[in-house]
């Protein structure tokens, strides 16, 4: 539950950043949408080919599979394994806990 609790923190700061920039806030959404059309209308001089039909087009045929890309995307996961069982192999250090406290006379 602490967890949650602190992303709920964190989450809750970042918005309060954003929202005192309101202005960043609503320039970066509209260039969202602004800029992918504007540049479909240069490429194509409107929609793109095929945009807004339904049902979709469907691709005949599937690609075939590449083993490059998947050797490629292995190592990839690996790696983030390692680093996530063996962080030490990373530069990270084992945690240690120091008692500035004397324990408790009995």
């Amino acid at each position: 539950m602490l967890a949650l609790d602190l992303a709920y923190i964190n989450f809750s700061f970042i918005t309060t950043l954003l929202m005192k920039n309101r202005k960043l806030l609503l320039i970066s959404f509209l260039l969202v949408f602004i800029i992918p059309t504007v540049s479909s209308y240069i490429k194509w001089g409107g929609m793109p080919p095929g945009y807004g039909f339904f049902p979709a087009q469907k691709v005949v045929t599937d690609p075939p599979f590449n083993l490059t890309y998947f050797i490629l995307a292995s190592i990839v996961a690996v790696i983030i394994l390692l680093f996530l069982l063996f962080p030490r192999f990373f530069g990270f250090k084992k945690y240690t806990v120091i008692n500035y406290m004397s324990p408790f006379p009995l």
